[in-house]
């Protein structure tokens, strides 16, 4: 981690002018008084696991676990993320109550470890730009393991993500226009080297958290 913040830091001052950063205050309060913390940010750009992850290292926020699509996992990002945190997912589940019931009791652990967590909510990124509905399967596991006995109350934080400009606009554009969505792969991770240019600022906002007990109290006695 030490050493990719190294290799991040310099080449994030390439292409952003720096971040802004709303709201750490408020999760660093809720480790602090013993919550189980859970980023569910929004997703647009390959750039959001850097930027996200990036921010938290450098606010000194508990590192979280990251659930990352089974496309990333290909060499040699696959085992460099792994080893930063991530753990990968299937991209569909419904219908496969093994797997489902398997990977509800891995977050089971990762919760009683204490262990962050971050998914994104909307289940992958967008191809348009344009925020996307909301996938209920691991908010629905969450609040289950809360519901078994997890001891320490359970926060989602709602995490904006949001840049001046937006590295995918042109695949945005081409997919619009009905081209078929690229594979992630090691010779497309290459062309990010094409657009190593200025895209101005990032932002990050750590939104008014939901603590699962103190909601299900008021929502369902």
């Amino acid at each position: 981690l030490k050493f990719l913040n190294n290799v991040i830091s310099l080449f994030w001052k390439h292409i952003y002018h720096g971040q802004t950063i709303i709201g750490a205050d408020r999760v660093r309060k809720l480790v602090q008084s013993g919550h189980e913390i859970i980023y569910i940010p929004c997703h647009r750009s390959h750039m959001d696991y850097i930027l996200l992850y990036y921010v938290i290292f450098h606010e000194g926020l508990p590192l979280p676990q990251i659930a990352s699509g089974d496309n990333l996992n290909f060499f040699p990002v696959g085992p460099l993320i792994r080893r930063c945190g991530s753990y990968f997912i299937r991209r569909k589940m419904k219908g496969d109550n093994f797997y489902i019931t398997l990977f509800g009791e891995y977050l089971s652990i990762l919760f009683e470890k204490g262990m962050a967590t971050e998914f994104f909510i909307e289940g992958g990124r967008s191809r348009t730009g344009r925020t996307l509905p909301p996938k209920t399967g691991m908010v629905a596991m969450t609040v289950k393991s809360q519901l078994r006995g997890i001891e320490r109350p359970i926060a989602f934080i709602p995490t904006y993500l949001g840049y001046e400009h937006v590295s995918e606009v042109r695949s945005y554009m081409q997919e619009l226009s009905g081209k078929a969505k690229k594979k992630e792969s090691a010779l497309q991770l290459l062309g990010i080297f094409k657009r190593m240019r200025y895209y101005g600022r990032g932002y990050v906002t750590f939104g008014k958290p939901v603590i699962v007990p103190r909601f299900l109290s008021k929502e369902v006695p």
